[in-house]
């Protein structure tokens, strides 16, 4: 898995929508950077733990 994703590949590997993404995001259960205003990029480690049972 590369070190950062974007909305849209995250969207893909949890199955779900843009706004559950972001609210994931918001809430700080997926860490994410914004390099440009408009550019959102999200930790891939952050993700791994979030999809981990345990």
């Amino acid at each position: 898995m590369p070190s950062t994703l974007t909305i849209t590949e995250t969207m893909d590997i949890l199955k779900c929508s843009r706004s559950y993404v972001e609210k994931l995001m918001y809430s700080g259960k997926l860490i994410y950077y914004k390099p440009t205003k408009r550019h959102v990029l999200i930790d891939a480690d952050s993700l791994s733990k979030l999809l981990r049972p345990y």
